[in-house]
């Protein structure tokens, strides 16, 4: 499927046949999840005055699993104890504030050769993000495996707006790295969402709460807010556009080229608001939505509906 909207004019669309439910397409369009960044061997630790009395050691959350010593001296004799302030979450970084015990003080960051906390690798949405679909899943990606015995219901991981809890349910995939929130209702449109999860009692393979807050201690609360699109009809405006169908070439190029033909009778719904805003192409695959929302926002195209689709029994364009 190949799409360009345009505002006013010139959405235009190619729809590829497909048969019996098994869909062929011109394109492919995929969400990629990256990697949990690699966590470095020799964290950094930075240090700032923020009085004549005391003094800011920061580093990054990459540095899980890596404690915090200070000594009075350096050399062979040089006695390094743990600092007890326990690090707070400021961003992408740990930090402690502290009094330094005399005129000269050394800090540095030691392995504790344990292995560092799980936490939330990404999330989707991302925390913040906006025009976000009314039909969209929640996915949360974690840095290590959970327990092989972890059990994730509604009352850990969910969705509230408004004060109430969105109806949905939990899918925690085989490899146990990725927990997927599926919602039972349309999420509200023009809307800030708020989704949920409580790390505490959630064990990953260590046998450790998972860090869901970030904040270098096992367990908290993880808050993710996003934004839906809004779905508000604007009047007068308009987006024009043409639906083709993709087809092979006949006789000698059959098979290597394909021709765009229009096709008719092809249904699109902006989605939140099916009943009010759609239209059907017609026979040379014009199309006009009209009162449209502002700004982003989702269209179904329905192909099935042609009459040249033979859905359900036969081969027909996909949706």
């Amino acid at each position: 499927m190949r799409i360009t909207l345009k505002s006013l004019n010139g959405a235009r669309v190619a729809l590829a046949r497909s048969w019996r439910g098994v869909a062929t397409a011109l394109g492919v369009f995929a969400f990629l999840f990256s990697a949990p960044p690699a966590r470095s061997a020799e964290p950094g630790l930075k240090v700032k005055d923020v009085s004549p009395q005391q003094i800011r050691l920061a580093w990054s959350k990459d540095a899980a699993g890596f404690v915090l010593e200070g000594s009075l001296n350096l050399g062979s004799a040089v006695v390094w104890n743990p600092v007890t302030a326990v690090p707070q979450s400021e961003g992408n970084e740990l930090v402690v504030t502290i009094t330094p015990a005399g005129a000269s003080q050394f800090f540095r960051l030691r392995s504790s050769g344990v292995a560092p906390l799980t936490v939330i690798a990404e999330s989707s949405p991302a925390k913040g993000e906006g025009g976000v679909a009314v039909t969209r899943e929640t996915i949360i990606r974690l840095s290590a495996p959970l327990i092989g015995s972890a059990v994730v219901g509604t009352d850990r991981l969910y969705a509230e707006f408004g004060g109430r809890k969105i109806l949905s349910r939990v899918a925690l995939a085989s490899d146990r790295l990725k927990l997927t929130l599926f919602y039972l209702e349309r999420l509200p449109a023009g809307a800030r969402l708020r989704v949920t999860l409580k790390g505490d009692g959630l064990q990953d393979e260590s046998g450790r709460d998972i860090d869901a807050d970030g904040d270098g201690q096992a367990g908290g609360t993880a808050m993710i807010d996003f934004d839906t699109v809004s779905i508000a009809a604007v009047a007068g405006t308009t987006v024009l556009g043409r639906v083709f169908r993709s087809e092979l070439l006949p006789g000698p190029l059959s098979g290597t080229n394909l021709v765009e033909l229009p096709l008719p009778g092809v249904t699109l719904e902006v989605i939140g608001a099916e009943e009010t805003i759609r239209a059907v192409t017609d026979a040379v695959g014009d199309f006009k939505l009209t009162n449209c929302p502002a700004g982003r926002f989702f269209v179904r195209i329905d192909g099935r509906t042609s009459p040249l689709s033979s859905w359900p029994n036969g081969d027909y364009y996909a949706v």
